[in-house]
């Protein structure tokens, strides 16, 4: 297992998807400051970049990501060996699953959180915090990036599960791409419907507003958490049925 997750991570530190990804995020870091001007600044900036990012590109760019770091590896070293060669070397098959989503969920995290963290300083070097820095102001950017960590990797979850299931790129982050504009329309139907703003709300994609909030319960907050490693955990364990399951030749 550590020998997987030292590959894992090597090729990671070498992926040029993830430092394309890295200095698209730089650039808009830079860009975007300029927008916000006066309007927002502080931890406003970081959180609403930190939630905002979620409907503004955050699929499509994890979608890319996932595609190139695992996605071309899954759906053809089925039959080119690499996979094949793990197994014949004596790694379990729930080993080589659970090193690839240790090693994916390490990117998205770093992808997650670059832009709001550079957009958040840029924006107090030109703009100012707005406030006196307080420990309570850190702690609760403390407390949203935690949250919000859960829940993108959370999401990621069903991305990589689809590709162990269908072991077709294309296919596979297609469909996650789309759930971002079914998620919206979803949200819309929650927002004027009751039942389903309650299934809705126990999803964990209703779980951003409530990580983002200034004031939330400790019961709001492990509800989030939760959740979220529900859906990991799941997503997890069936990538692992299916890739047990899968013929390899």
């Amino acid at each position: 297992m550590f020998n997987l997750l030292k590959v894992e991570f090597y090729k990671l530190r070498h992926s040029k998807t993830l430092l394309g990804i890295l200095l698209f995020c730089l650039l808009e870091s830079i860009l975007c400051p300029l927008l916000f001007s006066k309007m927002l600044i502080g931890k406003a900036v970081f959180t609403r970049v930190l939630g905002t990012q979620l409907f503004l590109g955050w699929f499509a760019i994890i979608a890319i990501f996932l595609a190139m770091y695992i996605g071309d590896e899954f759906s053809s070293s089925y039959s080119s060996g690499y996979i094949k060669n793990l197994i014949s070397y004596g790694h379990k098959r729930h080993e080589i699953v659970i090193a690839k989503f240790i090693g994916t969920y390490t990117g998205i995290i770093i992808i997650s959180l670059i832009a709001p963290v550079l957009i958040t300083i840029i924006n107090t070097f030109m703009n100012g915090y707005g406030e006196p820095f307080k420990v309570s102001s850190f702690v609760f950017a403390l407390r949203v990036t935690i949250l919000m960590i859960f829940i993108y990797i959370g999401i990621a979850s069903i991305g990589i599960f689809m590709l162990f299931v269908s072991r077709n790129v294309i296919f596979s982050e297609l469909a996650f791409v789309f759930i971002d504009p079914l998620n919206r329309i979803i949200t819309l139907f929650a927002m004027k419907n009751p039942a389903i703003d309650r299934i809705y709300s126990n999803t964990i994609f209703g779980q951003v507003n409530t990580a983002l909030s200034h004031n939330i319960t400790l019961f709001q907050g492990l509800k989030v958490i939760i959740i979220s490693l529900t859906t990991i955990i799941v997503s997890i364990c069936l990538s692992i049925y299916f890739f047990n399951r899968a013929d390899i030749k």
